[in-house]
This record gives structure tokens, C-alpha cells and sequence, in this order.
């Protein structure tokens, strides 16, 4: 399956984390925004063409989890593309995790599965893939 993984870029190293842990059990990362310059991500002649490569990959991703925060910005923009595609093809399956998951009116859309943990998440899509090896990355 291939997977897009959002959260705030506070959390990078453990959504790189994830994305490695997948791709080991034969997944696919759809995009890995943890692995962007974030001079290119500053410069908006580069931003608009990473926003694009981010929306297709959205698109073609068979799983997009959202990682739940405080605060944040561009994860909930992505949110809504995924419930975007989602309305419109069926896909991806959207999960949102923890405590967070519940902030606005959107957050309740029929289409948004909540989680409480990224463990719950795997064991539901790729139980393959050890509990234990997903609970050592911290989003909190």
C-alpha cells in the first residue's frame, strides 16, 4: 500500500521514522516531505512545485493518516485534499490519530476513521507490521 503520513514538521524525524518502518514491510510512501529543503520549502518559485508533488501524491495514496496536534497548518490543508479525493474516487482510506482528531466540524466527516495511537492504525491496515516497532516514535 502507499501512504501518506501528515503531521506537523515538529514531528519530521518520527514521520520519517514511520515512512522507513513501512517501506521495510513493502509499503510505499506516497511523498516524504520530511526529506524537503526547507530553503525550497521558503522560496516560493520551489514552494508551488512541492504543493503540487504533495496534492498528486495525496491523490494516489491508498492511506493518508494524520497525525493529530495542538496546532499546525499545512497538515489540515491536507486533510481536506485527502477528504477531497476521497469523496470523489473512494480513496485513500483517511485515519486520523490521537487526542487532537476532533478540533472542527470536518474532523467529524463520515470518511475520517480516528484512531488513538499510530499502533492502532497499523494493526488495523499492515498488523504485519510489530506493535512494538511503531509505539518508539513519539508525537506528543
Amino acid at each position: 500500500m502507499k501512504w501518506y503520513v501528515s503531521s506537523r514538521t515538529r514531528h519530521k524525524a518520527a514521520v520519517r521514522g514511520l515512512l522507513e518502518l513501512l517501506t521495510l514491510h513493502g509499503h510505499d510512501a506516497a511523498c516524504d516531505w520530511t526529506r524537503f529543503d526547507q530553503k525550497e520549502v521558503a522560496d516560493t518559485r520551489h514552494a508551488s512545485g512541492l504543493a503540487l508533488d504533495v496534492s498528486s501524491a495525496i491523490k494516489d495514496c491508498d492511506i493518508f493518516m494524520m497525525i493529530g496536534d495542538e496546532a499546525g497548518t499545512d497538515m489540515y490543508v491536507e486533510l481536506g485534499i485527502a477528504l477531497a479525493y476521497n469523496a470523489q474516487a473512494g480513496k485513500p482510506l483517511i485515519y486520523v490519530v490521537g487526542s487532537h482528531g476532533k478540533r472542527s466540524l470536518m474532523h467529524s466527516h463520515p470518511a475520517i476513521r480516528h484512531e488513538p495511537t499510530v499502533a492502532d492504525v497499523f494493526r488495523k491496515v499492515c498488523p504485519e507490521i510489530p506493535a512494538d516497532s511503531v509505539r518508539q516514535y513519539r508525537f506528543s
